[in-house]
């Protein structure tokens, strides 16, 4: 708590600096003015401070959630509903610096007697500041320091919109765009992490199931993590490199290359070609289990654009590696839960290699994106088959996994009733062996957007 107040306090006497600074700079370089000079000089000052104040953003959202799983064993029902939004301040630039705040709340309405309420919902209240930096732009240069959502392959924000508050990253990094636009260098060094069910920031990252319900993994503490990529593209094709070294737990490479066919047809728009592959191995100063890491993980995807849909075949494999933790099972720190938070083609709700057991196997995946646009109308539907042992052998002896034949069969429906309206819903079945059993979800949430 005393690193975060510290933390906190030098952001914002940087900021009030920076912001200080940049405001006095025209002023001090001028001459000493007569007094009608001084007149105008005055009413320029305000006039800028006017048109900055006016290219300033105040945006928000509210956000009400219905939350719904059922399970078959061991574990009673989850059913919780919570209320919040976000408010955020994003002022304009100053020499290229600009301030960014966010804060974030979810109170919760409470949930059925006879059920457990969601803990990752969560089943408190919480208000947070999730988001507070500082940020310079100039050129191709973006770079960001303070509270603030990242996008990486093996940790992101955007896209774990699956409750109340989004996670967020203590971090420093942005990217660099070359003139070109055909290539990106993205770098960030995360301190600390915030889940989505959590007011504070902390050095403890998820686990592999934060809502311990299993416990396939411990929490770590650790300093957090350091990560470089590449991203280019030439025409229709595209190619990234990412390299992580999450402290005190493992390495990891991330490479991922698509294609893209043009048809110009009618009913085939085009097919895309992707290909994925990650590889995991010790860092040398790991913490509590992590010991022997040395996973692969391949992927493979077609998808066809048609006029009204895409629909996509994939494929994932984590190797068997009897020899290596967790028999060479994918391990991703910031997975959020049993969500497809990590970027694999074939994850979804409740089959994915990432998360479900932490152990080798293979997973096949189809889906259909269907849009509407003129009706405000998304549907996509997911269907996964994950084959993983029930017993698997590691480093560490055997342990067991998630079973043959797990199955999930997934419905997102997005309806934009307005400009500012949209309501979502998540409808999923999971079929699987394991301490659960099957487990049937329902989660609905409705949002109002304003301002920006």
């Amino acid at each position: 708590m005393i690193v975060g107040n510290f933390y906190l306090k030098l952001t914002t006497y940087i900021i009030i600096s920076v912001l200080s600074i940049s405001l006095s700079a025209e002023a001090r370089t001028r001459p000493a003015p007569n007094e009608n000079a001084q007149s105008d000089f005055n009413l320029e000052r305000y006039e800028s401070l006017k048109s900055w104040l006016s290219r300033t953003e105040v945006t928000g959202q509210l956000r009400a959630y219905y939350f719904s799983q059922f399970y078959e064993n061991l574990l009673p029902s989850q059913l919780t509903n919570s209320v919040g939004g976000r408010l955020k301040l994003e002022t304009a630039d100053i020499s290229g610096f600009n301030l960014g705040l966010a804060a974030y709340t979810a109170q919760n309405i409470g949930s059925r007697e006879d059920a457990r309420e969601n803990t990752s919902l969560p089943n408190k209240d919480i208000t947070t500041l999730g988001q507070a930096y500082l940020q310079y732009e100039n050129a191709g240069l973006k770079l960001r320091l303070g509270r603030q959502p990242i996008e990486t392959p093996l940790a992101e924000s955007k896209g774990v919109d699956y409750r109340m508050i989004p996670p967020f990253y203590e971090a420093l990094g942005g990217r660099y765009r070359f003139p070109s636009e055909n290539l990106e260098i993205h770098g960030y060094k995360v301190f600390r992490f915030k889940g989505y069910r959590y007011s504070g920031f902390n050095k403890l990252d998820t686990g592999a199931n934060p809502s311990n319900q299993i416990g396939v993994l411990p929490q770590t503490s650790s300093s957090g993590f350091e990560t470089i990529g590449v991203k280019s593209k030439y025409r229709n094709s595209n190619l990234d490199f990412w390299y992580y070294h999450f402290d005190n737990r493992l390495n990891a490479f991330y490479t991922e290359g698509s294609h893209r066919i043009d048809t110009n047809r009618n009913f085939l728009k085009s097919v895309s070609l992707s290909a994925q592959f990650s590889h995991e191995w010790d860092t040398g100063d790991q913490k509590g289990d992590y010991k022997n890491v040395d996973s692969n993980l391949y992927g493979i995807e077609i998808a066809a654009q048609l006029p009204y849909n895409e629909v996509a075949l994939s494929y994932n494999e984590v190797v068997s590696n009897p020899g290596a933790y967790r028999g060479g099972g994918f391990i991703s720190p910031y997975q959020q839960g049993n969500y497809n938070t990590t970027r694999f083609y074939t994850n979804q709700l409740g089959a994915s290699l990432s998360s479900v057991d932490v152990a080798p196997g293979r997973a096949y995946s189809l889906n259909d994106t269907i849009r509407l646009p003129s009706h405000g109308l998304t549907l996509a539907l997911g269907y996964t088959h994950l084959d993983s042992p029930e017993l698997v052998r590691g480093s560490n002896g055997f342990f067991k996994g998630s079973g043959s034949n797990a199955r999930s069969y997934q419905l997102v429906a997005r309806y934009q009733i307005s400009e500012n309206w949209k309501l979502q819903s998540l409808l999923a079945r999971i079929d699987r062996k394991g301490p659960l059993g099957s487990i049937r979800v329902a989660h609905f949430y409705l949002t109002y957007d304003f301002g920006g």
